[in-house]
C-alpha cells in the first residue's frame, strides 16, 4: 500500500473517532480508557468507518480492535 493510502486511511480513522472524543488521537491509544469510548458509540464508530471507507465491518469486529492503530490496520486489510 503506497504512502498516501496510508495516510488517508490514518487521517480518516482520526477525522471519524475525533466526533466521538475530545481526547487526544495517537495510533497508541485506547479505544475505551484512552478516549472515553461506551459500547454505544463504537456501534456509531462502525457505521462512520463503513461510510468513510466504503467497505463492510462486522459489528464483532470492531468490538475486537482495541486502538487506533488496530482499526487502521483493518482497514488497510480490508481495502488491500
Amino acid at each position: 500500500m503506497d504512502a498516501n493510502k496510508e495516510t488517508y486511511i490514518e487521517e480518516g480513522v482520526k477525522k471519524v473517532l475525533a466526533d466521538y472524543t475530545q481526547e487526544p488521537i495517537t495510533l497508541s491509544a485506547s479505544l475505551d480508557v484512552d478516549l472515553g469510548l461506551s459500547s454505544f458509540d463504537y456501534v456509531e464508530i462502525l457505521f462512520d468507518l463503513e461510510k468513510e471507507f466504503d467497505l463492510e465491518i462486522p459489528e464483532d469486529d470492531i468490538r475486537e480492535l482495541e486502538t487506533v492503530e488496530e482499526i487502521i490496520e483493518y482497514i488497510k486489510s480490508s481495502k488491500g
